[in-house]
């Protein structure tokens, strides 16, 4: 008698506290309509989602910002693998990416790269040379959350087609290891850059080119783009004071190699670079500030495409096979 009793008593306590009375009046339950939302936008330490909030108060966040949609919290392991060339290895930008995000807490980063001087994506996926072999050795045998490709920097104003394979079949490859590719957008040569007359460009073709074809062929692969040539863009145009070229006016300069470990940042892990506790020793803090205000922009603002590019590379990315 004394345990019924007791199960009688604990029913009507949790009766009344789902406000589901058992009959005489007892408020009608409560149910849950998420229908205000609020963008959070990212900032430092703060990744940028969607909260959709109920009137009683209880809410939740989807629609991450980052590379996979989902939240990337400080406190988990990640793995990262750098495939390019001389635009990937001088200044080591997979040590500038791993600085910066290690000052924000992403304690636990690994990086690992193969890279080629001058070599276009596709040396990548041919197994008869020594760097074709390490990709293949190293997807098979290591575990990486993502892959970050870039392809020689003319390659694609020039030749779309290479670049677009080489990224359909390296996407392949990538995620049958489970790791999530990237691709890394450079960065248009400096005006005075004897490489673009070379080619029949010039700057402003070779960096609408760029990012129309990375930004396209992005899309149409549903592979991530971390826009470091359009942070170049912005601060070149408004802060040419900073120089982000080497003297061979192509290769990025320490403050180039970390404007594009910035990007990489923001795009991974959805959070805004402005205001990150690592730079290195060649940039000022005021500098850094410039060159994280372009990284936030680049990654989160409008797409600086012009209309003529964007139509002409989504006209061409419609027309190819995936």
């Amino acid at each position: 008698m004394k345990g019924k009793l007791v199960m009688g008593i604990a029913l009507a306590c949790c009766l009344a506290l789902c406000g589901c009375g058992g009959g005489g009046g007892g408020e009608e339950p409560h149910e849950h309509n998420y229908d205000k939302t609020t963008v959070i936008a990212p900032a430092k330490g703060v990744q940028g989602c969607v909260e959709h909030s109920c009137s009683c108060g209880d809410s939740y966040r989807d629609g991450y910002l980052g590379a996979l949609g989902v939240e990337m919290p400080t406190n988990k392991s990640y793995s990262f693998l750098f495939l390019g060339n001389s635009f990937t290895f001088v200044n080591e930008l997979w040590t500038q990416f791993k600085n910066v995000a290690r000052g924000e807490g992403y304690t636990n980063v690994a990086v690992d790269q193969v890279t080629k001087a001058t070599s276009p994506l596709d040396v990548f996926l041919d197994t008869s040379t020594i760097y074709g072999q390490a990709v293949a050795e190293k997807l098979a045998t290591k575990s990486y959350d993502f892959v970050f490709m870039q392809d020689k920097c003319l390659a694609p104003a020039l030749d779309w087609h290479s670049f677009y394979n080489s990224a359909v079949a390296l996407k392949k490859l990538v995620t049958e290891s489970d790791a999530h590719p990237v691709l890394y957008m450079t960065w248009a040569y400096r005006e005075d850059c004897p490489e673009l007359a070379a080619n029949n460009l010039e700057y402003e073709e070779h960096f609408q080119r760029m990012a129309a074809i990375y930004e396209a062929f992005g899309e149409k692969l549903s592979i991530p783009v971390s826009p470091a040539g359009a942070a170049f863009y912005i601060v070149h145009g408004e802060h040419p004071e900073i120089e982000l070229y080497s003297p061979d006016k192509y290769h990025p300069s320490m403050a180039g190699t970390y404007l594009a470990a910035l990007c990489h940042y923001a795009t991974i892990f959805g959070k805004s670079p402005i205001g990150v506790t690592y730079m290195p020793s060649a940039v000022t803090a005021e500098q850094a500030k410039i060159l994280q205000q372009a990284a936030h922009d680049a990654v989160y603002g409008e797409s600086l495409v012009k209309d003529e590019y964007r139509n002409e590379y989504k006209e061409i990315s419609q027309q190819t096979n995936s």
